[in-house]
């Protein structure tokens, strides 16, 4: 037995021994991890020429999206966001980490004489989405 806690303490002081929190977070990490990359691609190939994301922001589990898109006199004003909110939404890269996308919030602008519309679209984390129906329940 004192030869075993010897050889434990050996593996403590060379770096490779590996605790049961140095394994519990590193299981945490790779399961609960982002890959960013991969995300901001598939963003970039499901946003079409008629929005533009204007920025971005990561908080609490929940990607927020705020864009623009100008109206159009043949459109009705709203289809376009939730075009983008269904590509979004049916999108494997993006609902492999955000399972609930819904729109927030939107106003009417000018900018140079064309009538825009600023929105925002919040991706709901799983994690997030999984609380928020433990709440209601």
């Amino acid at each position: 037995l004192s030869e075993i806690n010897k050889e434990i303490e050996s593996y403590k002081e060379s770096g490779d021994y590996l605790s049961s929190n140095d394994l519990e977070r590193l299981a945490k990490l790779s399961t609960e991890r982002i890959f960013w990359a991969n995300k901001l691609i598939a963003l970039a190939n499901i946003t079409t020429d008629k929005i533009a994301i204007t920025h971005f922001s990561y908080k609490d589990g929940t990607l927020s999206l705020f864009g623009i898109t100008q109206v159009e006199i043949n459109e009705k004003e709203y289809d376009l966001i939730y075009e983008f909110i269904n590509s979004l939404s049916s999108n494997p890269q993006i609902n492999l980490d955000f399972n609930e996308i819904k729109f927030v919030k939107s106003s009417r602008d000018k900018e140079k004489d064309v009538e825009i519309i600023r929105f925002q679209v919040d991706c709901i984390g799983r994690e997030v989405a999984q609380k928020d129906r433990r709440k209601r329940s």
